[in-house]
């Protein structure tokens, strides 16, 4: 099976078409919402020897994708036969993200791993007088 992702400023157009080995090029028309794609070239490319061409339109079910995320995209292109450049691109994006949150949670983590520690200390300390007080005590009523 093979994919393509067509994509304008406000429309993403998925469409996926199983193609024979001999089938090299697909030519269509597609109308969605006044955006029209004439002419699409795909080659199915496989290791065997291509025998014969086929230059007669073939049909693809079309799926319109209003709004994707930046991971279904990622998935989209990780599932074609040879992901673009743009998919690393955004691959290189999401985990820099996912880096920067760590970063962030990680200082953030350590902040407040100080500020026990502090008050881990001071309590220790509190502790210390109150068994002295406790100690006096003690003896004064024996």
């Amino acid at each position: 099976m093979d994919s393509f992702i067509v994509s304008e400023p406000s429309l993403s157009i998925v469409s996926e078409s199983v193609l024979p080995e001999s089938t090299t090029i697909l030519e269509s028309t597609v109308k969605v919402f006044e955006s029209s794609v004439n002419n699409v070239e795909i080659t199915n490319e496989s290791n065997s020897d291509v025998s014969k061409k086929t230059t007669e339109p073939t049909s693809a079910d079309i799926t319109v994708c209003p709004s994707r995320s930046v991971s279904d995209d990622a998935v989209a292109m990780l599932t074609s036969d040879h992901p673009p450049d743009s998919y690393w691109k955004v691959l290189a994006e999401e985990r820099r993200q996912a880096l920067e949150k760590a970063l962030y949670e990680n200082a953030r983590l350590c902040d407040q791993l100080q500020v026990l520690e502090a008050e881990n200390s001071q309590l220790k300390s509190c502790l210390k007088e109150a068994e002295k007080i406790a100690e006096i005590v003690r003896q004064s009523l024996s």
